[in-house]
């Protein structure tokens, strides 16, 4: 688990350009793009806004995006890249709902929808994904409307109680032979 001195670190050495950069260098390669997805969610975790905006700045969100179209056939990288962009997005500080507004902007609702209609019986992915998009239509009735003409189910937009975190990583630790931490 990632301390907050260690992502701060990494921020102040210019981590998120860096996975950013690496993201757009190999687009193709499905395990730079699922561990930088990892990196981006470990970077951005805990309380600090100032790592959320620098991602977000660095231009991770449409790298992301883009690691979610180029590589659908990979769950993995979807449940890696919901919790990204959640970690990315989250917060109720002033650029908050820039973030948020970004990743719509260019097109994370699309893609997240599509990602959750492909592997809706894989509950980790379904789960993450709804959560992503709750995250980034929280309270919002327009973002919710351009959610379900998306093709967003109306029990992904409600809230569940914070009961669907617990699954993350299922389908990434049974491909990768690890159990899920308990």
């Amino acid at each position: 688990m990632p301390t907050g001195e260690n992502c701060q670190e990494c921020d102040s050495l210019g981590a998120a350009n860096l996975v950013t950069k690496a993201m757009n260098k190999h687009p193709l390669v499905p395990a730079v793009q699922q561990q930088a997805c990892a990196a981006m969610i470990n970077l951005c975790a805990g309380e600090s806004f100032e790592r959320r905006d620098n991602a977000a700045g660095s231009g991770a969100i449409v790298a992301i995006i883009n690691a979610m179209k180029g590589h659908l056939e990979y769950p993995g990288i979807q449940e890696m890249a919901f919790v990204a962009v959640q970690n990315i997005c989250f917060g109720n500080d002033q650029n908050g709902m820039g973030r948020r507004e970004k990743a719509v902007e260019h097109g994370c609702l699309n893609v997240i929808v599509t990602a959750i209609k492909k592997y809706e019986d894989t509950p980790s992915v379904l789960d993450q994904g709804a959560a992503t998009l709750r995250l980034l239509t929280n309270k919002n009735k327009l973002l919710k409307a351009k959610a379900m003409e998306a093709g967003a189910k109306p029990e992904w937009l409600k809230s569940s109680g914070g009961a669907l975190s617990a699954r993350i990583g299922q389908y990434t630790n049974r491909v990768f032979g690890k159990s899920p931490s308990k």
